[in-house]
C-alpha cells in the first residue's frame, strides 16, 4: 500500500512546490500613497483647518495644500484609502463631516451629520471592515460608535 502512495505523494509535492513559485502579480498592481492629513482647531470657519502633505515620505518634506472645511473648532481626522473618504469631527458643532479625495489628494464635500449627544469630541477612527466610525470624548472617557457613517446625513 505505501508504495502504491508513494507517486502520489510525489506529484501533489512537486505541484505544490511549482504552485507556490507562481509570480504574484498582485504585488506589482499595489499603489502606494504617502499622504498626511492633519486638521487643527481653528474656531473661525473660513480659516482652512485642514492640511494635507503630498507626498509626506518626501525629502524635502513639501509644501502644504491647505482646505477650509467650515468645520470650526475642528478635532480628529482620518483617512480611509480603500473609500476614498475623509472623516472629520467639530468640538464646537458636534458635526462630522466626510469628504471625498481625489487620486491628487483635492478634498471635497460628501455629506454630514451632527451627534447633538456628543460631548467633547476628540479622535476619530474608522474600521471598513465592520463599517464603524468610533469617536472618542475628551470629557466623559466614552467612545461614540457610528454605523455605517456614510449613509448618516443631516441634523
Amino acid at each position: 500500500m505505501k508504495k502504491q502512495l508513494l507517486p502520489y505523494i510525489i506529484v501533489l509535492f512537486l505541484t505544490a512546490t511549482f504552485a507556490g513559485c507562481k509570480k504574484n502579480n498582485i504585488e506589482d498592481q499595489i499603489l502606494t500613497v504617502s499622504r498626511l492629513y492633519v486638521s487643527n482647531a481653528e474656531i473661525d470657519s473660513t480659516v482652512a483647518n485642514i492640511t494635507v502633505f503630498d507626498p509626506a515620505d518626501a525629502n524635502p518634506f513639501p509644501s502644504a495644500y491647505n482646505f477650509a472645511s467650515k468645520l470650526p473648532g475642528s478635532a480628529g481626522i482620518f483617512f480611509d484609502p480603500f473609500s476614498g473618504t475623509v472623516f472629520q469631527v467639530g468640538s464646537l458643532n458636534k458635526k462630522i463631516k466626510l469628504f471625498t479625495v481625489s487620486q491628487y489628494g483635492i478634498l471635497t464635500d460628501k455629506s454630514f451629520f451632527v451627534d447633538s449627544s456628543l460631548v467633547s469630541p476628540r479622535e476619530i477612527a474608522f474600521s471598513r471592515d465592520s463599517d464603524f466610525l468610533y469617536i472618542s470624548s475628551d470629557a466623559e472617557s466614552a467612545i461614540y460608535v457610528y454605523k455605517n457613517p456614510g449613509s448618516l446625513s443631516g441634523l
